[in-house]
């Protein structure tokens, strides 16, 4: 699946694409590997790396729930589960896609 999100400078396109990255590693658990983000800057990059790892540590370590918790809650793959045990499997499951990514596994 091929999505582009094109926006001017400062439209939040850095943001979008770290919660599209999050939200496809949820519907398809520790595919980090097969998924490609491209930005035309080295420092945009840099950027959203950061802030995947970032978002991943907060959802794993803290009870925060912002508009990416609110679109991963949404996955049609967890929506079988009851909301406080997606929101468990969520946090859970952040932990160790953190872990992963870092390993490089």
């Amino acid at each position: 699946m091929l999505q582009i999100f094109k926006a001017s400078a400062g439209a939040g396109k850095t943001h979008r694409l770290t919660g599209e990255y999050i939200k496809l590693l949820f519907g398809q658990p520790y595919a980090f590997k097969h998924i490609l983000a491209v930005t035309f800057t080295n420092k945009a990059t840099d950027e959203m790396k950061q802030r995947i790892l970032e978002k991943l540590h907060s959802l794993a370590t803290t009870t925060e729930k912002d508009t990416i918790f609110d679109n991963i809650m949404e996955i049609d793959t967890l929506g079988w589960m009851e909301p406080a045990r997606r929101e468990k499997y969520i946090r859970e499951n952040a932990g160790k896609m953190l872990i992963e990514i870092l390993n490089g596994n």
